[in-house]
């Protein structure tokens, strides 16, 4: 079983610019809005060097789950503020799964055109990094 990487933060010098995802005048739309089915959607991450793609939301029951790939450098991730990482339990954390050369991880949404708080933990730089993701409601697109 691998054991989560320590849990060093890397601080805002470590980081490139932090893109902001939400824009001004967005509504939160949860999944009671939304037809169950699963979507292809639109991901901003605020950061350039965490690249989101194929990106897939499934609905169920008024539940929305995410289903993306990242760079095969990203190889755990963390859902919620980097403050809570310390404390975390070990549950907390997914490790990705290698596929077609990128790390894919699945999790659940609660509302589209709101912010996730979430990091990502570079291998390479072996350091958690704050992220942010929007899953844009603009972008919907049914699968199928």
């Amino acid at each position: 079983e691998n054991l989560v990487p320590k849990r060093d933060l890397a601080d805002a010098g470590e980081m490139t610019a932090v893109d902001e995802v939400v824009e001004e005048g967005m509504t939160p739309v949860t999944g009671d809005k939304i037809a169950d089915g699963s979507y292809k959607v639109e991901v901003k991450s605020s950061s350039s060097m965490f690249k989101v793609s194929n990106a897939v939301l499934t609905v169920k029951d008024g539940k929305m789950t995410l289903s993306f790939s990242t760079t095969k450098s990203y190889t755990w991730f963390f859902l919620g503020a980097t403050d809570k990482i310390a404390g975390a339990d070990l549950s907390e954390f997914q490790e990705g799964k290698l596929s077609d050369g990128a790390m894919t991880y699945t999790i659940p949404v609660e509302a589209l055109d709101e912010g996730i708080l979430c990091a990502a933990y570079s291998r390479n730089k072996d350091q958690w990094y704050a992220r942010t993701l929007l899953v844009r409601y603009d972008s919907l697109e049914a699968i199928g």
